[in-house]
C-alpha cells in the first residue's frame, strides 16, 4: 500500500505494532543480558526480527535511513506513537 500506513487501522492504539515495538526492543535488550542461555537466544532472535522489520519498513515506506532504533522510532512517530523526551 504505497504512501499508506503500514499497520492496520483496525488495531487498537495501545496494541498496534508501532505502539508495541518499544516493548519488544526493551525485551530484546533485557533478554540479551539474561543469565539463561535460552532467554539470550530468544532475545537475539527478537532483535534480529526487529532489525529485519526496520529494514523492510524503511525500504518500502519511510526511506529515511538510520539504524534500527531510529527507523523504528520514525515508524512509531509516523503512527502517532512518539517517545516523549
Amino acid at each position: 500500500m504505497p504512501g499508506g500506513r503500514v499497520a492496520s487501522r483496525d488495531a487498537g492504539a495501545a496494541s498496534s505494532l508501532p505502539a508495541t515495538i518499544p516493548i519488544a526492543q526493551h525485551l530484546a535488550q533485557r533478554g540479551g543480558a539474561s543469565q539463561h542461555p535460552e532467554v539470550r537466544v530468544a532475545a537475539a532472535t527478537l532483535a534480529a526480527a526487529l532489525t529485519d522489520l526496520a529494514q523492510l519498513v524503511d525500504q518500502q515506506f519511510l526511506h529515511g535511513g538510520g539504524d534500527t532504533s531510529q527507523v523504528l522510532a520514525s515508524y512509531a512517530a509516523a503512527h502517532g506513537h512518539g517517545r516523549s523526551s
